[in-house]
């Protein structure tokens, strides 16, 4: 029940542009943003596990819970919109720090994953892990410099479209081409 009631809280987050979107027409913007801010400070209770903290580091999860309980029950206080928007733009922020702070303090973010697969990482892969790691700190930057345009210059709809499905489209895509590029270091690398 625990896991059924985290991947639904996990859901609403990930549709949170989309669901702004169609709220906001029939809901007050108090209620929207203290009703966001009740689902991550529910989603941040539920998740934490021993696997989750290995994976992330601690400090993210409490600053992401922290970032969007505050922007939102702002947003609900001072009933100004952008300030709801912002949430994408803080995440974005969060993980770029994340990832950009594990560069200079070993492991990096991605060899910590790569690690959970396979603990015993020869010295190349740990070089790989760190230029992955650069590279999605660069997209961070990118995402999130879009995602606090998008939430200061745009409508709501095209906020709603770039931050609830273009943004996790090039997350994707960035996914599929690292592991693309993962598959055929293997290949070529394997002893024969």
């Amino acid at each position: 029940m625990k896991r059924i009631a985290t991947f639904a809280l996990a859901g609403l987050i990930v549709a949170y542009p989309f669901i702004v979107l169609g709220l906001l027409s029939h809901a007050s913007l108090r209620y929207v943003g203290l009703g966001f801010a009740c689902v991550v400070l529910a989603r941040f209770v539920l998740s934490q596990t021993q696997s989750s903290q290995q994976l992330m580091l601690p400090w993210l999860s409490v600053g992401l819970c922290l970032l969007g309980v505050t922007l939102f029950t702002l947003a609900s206080i001072s009933e100004r919109e952008w300030v709801l928007r912002l949430y994408p733009v803080a995440v974005n922020g969060l993980f770029l720090l994340a990832f950009s702070l594990s560069l200079l303090h070993p492991p990096s973010v991605i060899e910590r994953i790569a690690r959970l697969r396979e603990p015993d990482l020869p010295p190349f892969a740990i070089r790989y892990t760190r230029v992955v790691t650069a590279i999605w700190s660069v997209f961070f930057l990118l995402n999130g410099a879009l995602a606090l345009w998008t939430a200061l210059a745009c409508s709501r709809q095209t906020w709603a479209w770039y931050n609830g499905f273009i943004a996790y489209c090039l997350i994707a895509l960035l996914f599929a081409l690292e592991w693309a590029v993962r598959c055929c270091l293997k290949v070529r690398l394997s002893p024969q």
